[in-house]
């Protein structure tokens, strides 16, 4: 069964979904959010099946003002952390680079929590 839901999007982020739609060739925004969930899916999956020591990255944009959230995130998992690069994409934009080793559950945290904190893009890339 199909149901019906309904979103709300701001003018900026419904311009990147029309160009999503177009890049993609997605017959329509239903299509194109559809693609996106089940992406979310198959990540989401791909997570839990990690086990045992793994060693990750963790690319994260974010907005300037979500530095310090950022940071109390990175200090509670600091033991994992084996480096770190803080870069300012623009203004009021930044880019984090986490180099980590450990407990695939624990890295599997500290990215949730990642994107729980209002980030623009939170990856994982296990190496």
């Amino acid at each position: 069964m199909t149901e019906i839901i309904s979103a709300s999007l701001d003018e900026s982020t419904l311009k990147e979904l029309k160009k999503l739609q177009t890049e993609y060739g997605f017959n329509g925004r239903s299509e194109t959010i559809r693609s996106a969930v089940f992406s979310l899916l198959n990540e989401s999956k791909t997570l839990t099946q990690l086990t045992g020591n793994i060693d990750a990255a963790i690319i994260v944009t974010h907005p300037e003002k979500q530095t310090a959230a950022l940071f109390k995130i990175m200090h509670e998992f600091q033991l994992l952390i084996k480096s770190q690069v803080h870069y300012h994409l623009n203004e009021h934009k930044c880019l984090e680079m986490f180099i980590l080793r450990g407990e695939a559950r624990k890295i599997e945290q500290v990215l949730k929590l990642l994107k729980k904190a209002k980030v623009n893009v939170a990856k994982l890339i296990v190496l």
